[in-house]
């Protein structure tokens, strides 16, 4: 039955068209509504629906993915009915309401709608559940339907409206257990594009904004609604815009502006000042802005992209799909023909996603495990989904919660993880909140968890990530009038909404005002929720910190906990090689070993130090995998220091045994053996000695440092590898001197790469026919035939040549030179010696 206060108001939306068919649709069971923007979906659906048959008196809940369009909708639909808010139609947001015991229809965001059919997990009193604008597909979206669908099997009476602008409904209606889809016009007028891109791509998004409002004002009728991707972005634009002149207005809107601000811009305009009006994605469904005919669309929104390998999630900035470029077009057009300037190339829109894919493909999934172990649910696979969620983000979710004591090792919620769900929080917060209450901290704590939840409450930039110096600021406001303002960048709004939320914590925690807030603690309550964040300082030079996930960030070289060895990330961003902390409070080793000793984890470990070419025992202390600190310990076991050891030789070369000259020269002999039989010697090459050491083991057992190596008989090492025999043999083979005609016992020079040779004055070899030999009389040796003064006048390896053709040339220069030396025509004949003539 038509409501009769809004008949006459029909025939102004084309929703009124389908209005018939969309109530016998719900009569049959769940219904698909495709309606684009301007039909009135939003605020003509609910109520016309309201007295309907089936619905049996019970209430009409729908669900708005924003607080500003739940607001909005509700005192609209009060409007058309001729009520106050809080009558026929209330609405439901975290930090606001307005309902009483008449009230039928109930606007609610999503967070809202979930603690609601949690804590009835039957919905008794609700009769329809409306999803509007599903297709921007919230995780929380998609978990309430999932959850709704669940509950449809118990109740037969039970509907589901869901309706959108952009979503595949055969796909979507096909989930609802092939739901009826009605289709409505929307009404818009003509709005055209243009496209203007950037000049550069370093071109600033504020300026190319500004360039583009200031075009618009100067071509365009009407007030502008502008789409950028944050507050941030919305605050440079603002600042950029200060010299537009007072003919123009400047009106931000976000979800966390004042309501009363809020209602400002969205009131039907009282004048004819031309508005300009810079919104984030809160203005691109459900609210029509009274006067706009144009629209400047930076073509980005900011969207959490979970990452399941470290936990992290962070902020994203990216292009919008299609889909969402054309409900912000269709802004334009919902009270007159408008223009819709976009701030990119028309080749680029033709590239963009088709849709924005769904938050539940890279959302953390903690939260909804945790919503879904409550309903009793323990596998995703157990509740009908759009798309389901990712795999390892599931495992990841369920690997934190049982380690929050949230979940049993069946992956049952317990007594603590019932607890946590008590808050609109993060499970990791919510458990933070529990553990600082054990520790007489509460109010600490909800101080820090309404901190870590919201905006930052300081505005601009510079001001420091050390958490403590909110905690003061807040605790500060909190304790005079909400007017307070200690700090001229402090956020009176955000700390409004902080505060609000404190006071929820604080009494369902049992918390008294009287507690003192410690500030100091910040630090010792952030490791119960960010284990995985606790970051050691690494270099201060620039300020670079290792997270115990593994991951490397770094904060600003002049922040105050530049100089902490130990900091716990609150906030961070980690795409990319290094990322950035945004949020952190210090601790200590002494604090962590004391409150979460369970944290820190000690090992002892026995390895080569390439750098000190030595084997090093130490203790080491980590964190996760950030190591906080090693020690030098006394190393006990020598058989593994000793495998290190000769490994650490072997990694080194050949360079790290002691070698000396004589040693050098002893492998010299060796190796001459083993060039000349090759089948019963053995290769003393660098590379054979480096590939098996196990000649040196008994020789450096006990050893620690390649430098200690130095301390052994290099030599008898080198000899222990032969056999007794062998090395008896080594001396007749491979002789270190030999003896010439003069009677001298003359050095054999030993040389790795190079024929042993023998370096002879000339006159000592008089009466020598034949090349001396070793290795048996096989291997000659080379001669360095010299002078008097020891200087090289032949080398050769055929002596009786060098005196048939040789020495007679040479024997002339020879007595000229050196007079007083004995140069005989027939030097086999004659007397060696290794005097001058005077003293022979």
């Amino acid at each position: 039955m038509q409501n009769p206060t809004i008949t006459k108001s029909l025939s102004n939306y084309p929703i009124s068209a389908v209005l018939d068919s969309l109530q016998e649709s719900l009569a049959a069971g769940h219904t698909v509504l495709k309606s684009p923007t301007g039909s009135g979906k939003t605020t003509i659906a609910p109520i016309t629906l309201l007295g309907q048959d089936w619905l049996h008196g019970k209430k009409i809940y729908m669900l708005e993915p924003r607080r500003v369009a739940a607001r909005a909708a509700a005192y609209r639909m009060s409007s058309l009915l001729g009520e106050r808010i809080g009558q026929t139609v209330g609405y439901i947001t975290r930090y606001s309401k307005e309902f009483s015991a008449n009230t039928k229809i109930f606007i609610v965001t999503e967070g809202v709608f979930l603690k609601t059919i949690q804590k009835d997990q039957e919905l008794t009193d609700i009769g329809l559940v409306i999803f509007d604008e599903y297709h921007e597909r919230s995780l929380i979206a998609d978990l309430c339907l999932a959850l709704c669908l669940d509950l449809a099997t118990l109740r037969e009476d039970f509907r589901l409206l869901v309706m959108s602008a952009t979503l595949d409904s055969e796909k979507l209606a096909k989930l609802l257990d092939n739901a009826r889809i009605v289709e409505s016009a929307g009404k818009s007028f003509p709005v055209s594009v243009i496209y203007q891109p950037p000049a550069t791509e370093f071109t600033p998004l504020s300026m190319s904004v500004t360039s583009a409002i200031s075009y618009a004002l100067a071509n365009y009728e009407g007030d502008i609604l502008t789409f950028l991707p944050g507050i941030a972005d919305i605050k440079s634009v603002e600042r950029e815009l200060e010299s537009i002149g007072n003919n123009v207005k400047i009106l931000p809107l976000y979800g966390d502006l004042p309501i009363e601000q809020q209602d400002k811009i969205l009131a039907p305009k009282q004048n004819r000042q031309r508005r300009v009006v810079l919104a984030t994605p809160v203005a691109e469904t459900s609210l029509t802005v009274d006067g706009v005919r144009c629209i400047v669309d930076s073509g980005l929104h900011k969207h959490p992209v979970y990452n399941p390998k470290n936990g992290l999630t962070s902020l994203v900035t990216s292009r919008i799909s299609r889909a969402s470029a054309e409900q912000r077009r269709g802004r334009a057009g919902r009270q007159n023909s408008g223009m819709c300037i976009r701030l990119w190339d028309e080749k680029i829109h033709h590239g963009l996603l088709a849709f924005t894919p769904p938050e539940i493909c890279n959302a953390d999934l903690t939260s909804l495990v945790l919503e879904l172990a409550h309903w009793g649910v323990n596998d995703a696979k157990q509740l009908k989904w759009l798309d389901p969620p990712g795999k390892g983000a599931w495992e990841k979710a369920v690997k934190l919660l049982t380690q929050l004591s949230a979940l049993n090792k069946k992956g049952e919620i317990t007594d603590i993880g019932r607890k946590l769900r008590k808050f609109p929080l993060h499970p990791r917060l919510s458990y933070m909140l529990l553990k600082a209450t054990e520790l007489s901290l509460g109010l600490t704590g909800c101080y820090l968890a309404g901190i870590l939840s919201e905006r930052d409450i300081f505005q601009g930039h510079d001001n420091g990530i050390d958490i403590r110096d909110r905690i003061k600021a807040l605790s500060s406001l909190s304790n005079r009038s909400s007017s307070y303002s200690g700090r001229a960048n402090l956020n009176t709004q955000v700390c409004k909404q902080i505060l609000q939320q404190v006071e929820q914590w604080r009494k369902t925690l049992g918390i008294r005002w009287a507690e003192t807030i410690n500030s100091e603690e910040t630090g010792n309550l952030l490791c119960f929720c960010y284990p995985d964040r606790i970051a050691i300082g690494r270099s201060q030079q620039d300020s670079t910190f290792q997270l115990a996930n593994g991951r490397q960030a770094r904060i600003s070289a002049q922040d105050s906990l530049n100089n902490s060895q130990i900091i716990v990330a609150a906030k961070v961003d980690v795409r990319g090689g290094n990322g950035k902390i945004f949020l952190a409070a210090p601790t200590t080793l002494m604090e962590l070993e004391k409150n979460h000793p369970d944290l820190i984890s000690t090992s002892d470990h026995i390895r080569w130090d390439k750098k000190e070419l030595a084997v090093q025992a130490r203790r080491e202390t980590f964190i996760g995998l950030a190591k906080i600190s090693s020690k030098p310990i006394s190393l006990q076991d020598k058989d593994v220091a000793l495998t290190l050891l000769l490994k650490g030789i072997q990694e080194t070369g050949s360079e790290a045994l002691p070698w000396s000259k004589s040693s050098r020269e002893l492998q010299a002999r060796l190796q001459t053996l083993f060039n000349y039989d090759q089948n019963n010697w053995q290769d003393f090459s660098d590379e054979a000695l480096i590939q098996d050491l196990t000649w040196l083991e008994p020789f450096c057992y006990g050893f620690t440092k390649v430098q200690q190596l130095r301390d052994i008989d290099f030599q008898s090492a080198l000899l222990a590898k032969l056999s007794y025999n062998k090395q008896q043999l080594l001396q007749t083979l491979a002789p270190t001197h030999t003896k010439v005609p003069s009677g001298s016992n003359i050095k054999i020079t030993y040389h790795l790469g190079d024929e042993p040779r023998l370096a002879v004055r000339l006159q000592e070899v008089f009466g020598m026919c034949d090349t001396p030999t070793i290795c048996g009389g096989s291997l000659p040796l080379t001669l360095h035939l010299l002078s008097p003064a020891r200087r090289s006048m032949q080398i050769t390896k055929d002596l009786k040549s060098f005196w048939q053709r040789t020495y007679p040339e040479i024997k002339k220069e020879l007595a000229g030179r050196y007079p007083k030396h004995y140069w005989p025509d027939n030097p086999l004949e004659a007397q060696a010696t290794s005097r001058t003539k005077r003293k022979m």
